[in-house]
């Protein structure tokens, strides 16, 4: 096939590619990565570019605009990208994460030497000449990484020293957004699994470096490597087959994970130093979760308990001391928290909307206090339960137009309500002009909530609170038993918890109070087990002693979760 030539504005980045292949394909092999939450399948439109046919640009040319995952390249071309079609790089990533200091004075960091006498019998190195050890913990999430480097003390004092925190974006993005698409792309062929795991593999080598790098440490001065992730990112990082992630019973390739020197995995430490991973629970609850686990204590609780990761799957852990009783699921929440599938949705970067607030008329914040280009997860919620606090959402989520609406919503709330289409929106900003970078290039652009929107919210809210309700039942329990929420990842760290109950997303009969933001509780779980050979041990204890419950074979499966999506009554005294 002949070669044409692609040029890419605003980069100003000029490529030559073989017709036939996809513009995002293109676009990749360039450093360009776009947003696609849908995975490629050109049904989200947020890898939406201009182009125009031919080598240069003049007024005969039109510009129109595409889908790049779905636009084969067949002639020379010029692509404009819109802001809003770029992957974003400066995402808020959470790092911050409660350490593990409830560890016993009396244990010990995890050595060569606890793994060789416990796991690794042929593994023998002597440390009896060393004073401390350089270890990283790393959190692989579905949407990003962290990696902190930390050093050990050896000694009886037992101290530690973070020597910094790197993040970076999951690079697998662009085979999809979200761990269904990567296990489609996965099952396609031994060549994109590959492709997959040296994909990871070469986004976490890259954070071991920079944290070396910065801190003046020689990667081979690093031992030990603790790396959490869920089942799927697992199973991609070792490249396991995940083919059985993709069916029922989703059952994963295996739960426990041997250590095993860095080499075998292609991390670039000291060849024979090691990494560990952690073992899993279920096919959808991982051992992110496990670390989630130990990282909140949360089987040392004399109270019932729940851990929940609210993201793409809501996983959720409960843990009933009386019995010991520790069941977990997870929940295909959908990715509306990430901006996925909303209308002007978008992950929690500069310019996002975050934060809302309604008097008078409607007031928010943004992410950076850049103009708003979209919403994310916080932001959604806080509008959503604004709107169903004011009564403009029924508890069905209908959304309330005109002589519907209550006749104390303040006039310019009732103004920002609208028909586009045939079909009721609320306008969250107004029309502004925006300018592309196509010439002439021009568009009203507003910021607005659809019913579509609003459905959506109340499949992913109502998925992770019929989980809770689930397990709950299962443990013969009621949401007001609980004495700790654990809310943890990233968004749990931002979501207001009163709003996050009036639309339902938590059960609205748990005590404020009582629901706690717990961070990076992956990444912390991973530095617990470095710093604690206790903690190391109740890996596979946990792992051993969790009933994995399937929601979807519940047979109050389909009630709980229609009740569920329903919003709690806005006049119920549980918010006033």
């Amino acid at each position: 096939m002949p070669d044409v030539s692609i040029t890419v504005f605003p980069a100003g980045k000029t490529v030559s590619c073989t017709t036939g292949v996809r513009l995002h394909e293109v676009l990749a092999r360039m450093g360009i990565s776009l947003t696609t939450p849908c995975g490629g399948n050109g049904t989200c439109g947020k890898c939406t570019v201009r182009v125009a046919h031919g080598h240069s640009f003049d007024k005969h040319n039109s510009v129109t605009q595409v889908h790049a995952c779905q636009y084969v390249v067949r002639e020379p071309l010029i692509v404009w990208l819109p802001g809003e079609s770029q992957r974003l790089n400066d995402v808020q990533i959470l790092t911050s994460h409660p350490s593990p200091d409830s560890r016993d004075e009396a244990d010990v960091p995890l050595t060569l030497a606890h793994l060789a006498a416990d796991a690794l019998s042929h593994l023998q190195q002597d440390l009896s000449g060393q004073v401390g050890q350089y270890v990283v913990a790393v959190d692989i999430g579905t949407t990003t990484i962290v990696a902190e480097l930390l050093y050990v003390e050896t000694s009886a004092a037992n101290r530690v020293k973070s020597w910094g925190v790197q993040s970076c974006h999951n690079p697998q993005a662009k085979f999809g957004d979200d761990v269904i698409s990567r296990i489609q792309y996965a099952s396609e062929s031994q060549e994109h699994r590959e492709r997959l795991r040296k994909t990871i593999v070469d986004a976490v080598n890259g954070l071991i470096a920079s944290l070396a790098d910065n801190s003046s440490v020689s990667q081979e001065q690093i031992t030990l490597v603790a790396i959490a992730g869920n089942t799927t990112m697992q199973q991609l990082f070792t490249g396991l087959d995940v083919q059985s992630l993709g069916h029922s019973p989703f059952a994963p390739a295996t739960k426990y994970y041997q250590p095993v020197p860095a080499h075998q995995y292609g991390i670039n430490i000291n060849p024979s130093d090691m990494v560990v991973l952690f073992p899993v629970i279920g096919g959808f609850v991982g051992g992110d979760i496990v670390a989630g686990i130990i990282a909140t204590q949360l089987c040392s609780q004399n109270a019932p308990s729940l851990l929940i990761d609210i993201g793409t799957n809501g996983e959720i852990v409960l843990w009933r001391p009386e019995g010991r009783m520790l069941l977990a699921a997870a929940t295909a929440a959908g990715p509306a928290f990430e901006g996925a599938r909303i209308s002007q949705g978008m992950i929690a970067a500069q310019g996002a909307i975050e934060r809302v607030v309604i008097g008078d008329d409607l007031h928010f914040e943004t992410i950076g206090n850049q103009p708003a280009v979209g919403i994310c997860g916080s932001g959604l919620i806080d509008l959503m339960a604004e709107l169903v606090r004011i009564g403009a959402i029924a508890s069905s989520g209908k959304l309330l137009t005109g002589d519907q609406l209550p006749e104390t919503v303040p006039a310019a709330i009732r103004n920002r309500f609208v028909m586009i289409d045939n079909k009721p929106v609320f306008v969250i900003v107004p029309q502004q002009l925006a300018r592309g970078l196509a010439p002439g290039w021009k568009t009203d652009r507003q910021i607005i909530l659809t019913q579509h929107d609003i459905r959506q919210v109340q499949l992913a809210a109502g998925a992770i609170r019929a989980g809770v309700m689930l397990l709950l039942r299962q443990a013969g329990l009621e949401p007001g038993d609980l004495a700790n929420v654990f809310l943890a990842g990233g968004f749990g760290n931002y979501i207001r918890r009163e709003n996050a109950q009036r639309i339902g997303l938590l059960p609205p009969e748990i005590p404020t109070e009582r629901i706690q933001f717990c961070g990076n509780t992956s990444l912390a779980g991973a530095k617990a087990v470095l710093l604690s050979t206790a903690c190391y041990d109740a890996m596979q204890t946990i792992a051993d002693g969790a009933q994995c419950i399937d929601l979807s074979k519940s047979p109050d499966f389909s009630t709980v979760f229609a009740e569920s999506m329903l919003f709690p009554m806005q006049n119920s005294l549980l918010f006033r």
